[in-house]
């Protein structure tokens, strides 16, 4: 399995997937929304500097724009219910062989999203709305009264989503709005930066290490019990969901993703959308970023490819972190030690062409037939 992205988010790792690699993205209260111009020096020749504006423009990623907006509310807090780990994160300690072998997986696991996984658009804004309003404590506190009374203001919840992804307490909760806010039919150009920022890993996240207590890791960050990670400010949010958060992300993904067009392709591989679609990008990273359930398992996207086929993007149950890559079946484990200790060969394969390379002459009569009876004595 690709790493994912992400992770928990790296992701996803994860995921992440590898995944993103961007750092938070930090807007002003006043902020303009235009870029700071980037200061002419005395050396440079007349022209010179217009063409490196004009270089520029055509290298110019869009995701890199300042998105637009003007001051946002001074109290973004949420107050969310019990967070559970939903994170698929490398940095997580890996699942023993014997434990993992065991394992039941939830359904759907490693496999395509069928037509009866996805939902209608309609569907899915009254999931979300429904379980708001049963949890407003998930809106954040300057945006709250007005998201309640408006739940289908596609201008509010852009704008809510602009907000939110300044504050380390709400990048999630960014994508969440900002996907709502495409759906009810907002820019999807703007829905797309937002969505794939949010779902970019904090800064952060890339000093994340196993744990067993505080002490390892440094002033300010707490081990996390169940993950046994160092956690900060900026990287807890994004690792962990409650029970609402996921089914706001189930509903979301389902009505997302029924469109996605990439496939199993990394987002640079994927066909550019068209002008009312939402970008491939923020779409894979919110696949291999965001949750969705799976029976009573939790799931993201992930990109697989079983025995050397083709790699597609298939639901992945996030207990498996891609242990499988890295484990091995004991059993077939314990028939390679004794074919090693036999013959020096981890194999039967290996044992053979060992066996070939050295000749008849160190075994006498005929070759073929003297390595493969050597090798199968101990090999399988």
């Amino acid at each position: 399995m690709q790493p994912n992205t992400t992770s928990l988010h790296r992701l996803a790792a994860l995921a992440c997937f590898g995944l993103v690699g961007c750092g938070i993205v930090t807007i002003g209260p006043a902020h303009s929304g235009q870029a700071d111009p980037e200061p002419s020096t005395a050396s440079e020749a007349p022209g010179e500097r217009a063409s490196k504006d004009t270089e520029k423009e055509k290298t110019a990623d869009p995701e890199d724009e300042p998105i637009p907006g003007g001051s946002c509310p001074s109290d973004l807090s949420v107050k969310p219910d019990r967070r559970t780990l939903a994170s698929d994160s490398e940095v997580l300690k890996e699942m023993p062989p014997e434990v993992y072998f065991k394992m039941r997986w939830a359904p759907g696991h490693r496999t395509v999203a069928g037509a009866d996984f996805f939902i209608d658009k309609d569907k899915a804004l009254d999931r979300v709305i429904a379980t708001e309003a049963k949890h407003p404590g998930l809106l954040p506190a300057g945006f709250r009264d007005a998201l309640l009374a408006r739940p289908r203001d596609k201008d509010l919840r852009l704008e809510a989503a602009r907000c939110e992804l300044t504050d380390v307490r709400t990048r999630r909760r960014a994508s969440h709005d900002a996907a709502m806010a495409f759906l009810l039919g907002a820019s999807p150009s703007l829905a797309s930066r937002i969505m794939h920022r949010s779902a970019s890993p904090p800064r952060s996240e890339s000093h994340l290490k196993s744990c067993d207590s505080a002490k390892e890791c440094g002033t300010g960050v707490q081990c996390q019990p169940v993950a046994k990670l160092c956690l900060d400010d900026a990287t807890a949010p994004d690792l962990f969901v409650s029970d609402a958060e996921l089914t706001i992300e189930d509903a979301l993904t389902r009505a997302l993703m029924k469109d996605y067009k990439g496939g199993g392709r990394k987002p640079d591989e994927a066909p550019r959308p068209g002008p009312a679609e939402l970008d491939e990008r923020a779409l894979f990273y919110w696949a291999v970023t965001r949750t969705h359930r799976c029976g009573r398992q939790i799931c993201k996207f992930t990109r697989y490819g079983a025995d050397g086929g083709e790699i597609q993007l298939v639901r992945d149950d996030i207990r498996d972190r891609g242990t499988s890559y890295e484990v091995h079946d004991p059993v077939v484990e314990a028939k390679n030690e004794r074919c090693r200790s036999a013959t020096g060969s981890g194999s039967l394969s290996d044992c053979l062409q060992s066996c070939w390379a050295r000749g008849t002459d160190l075994h006498g009569g005929d070759e073929d037939f003297v390595c493969k009876s050597r090798c199968a004595a101990h090999c399988e």
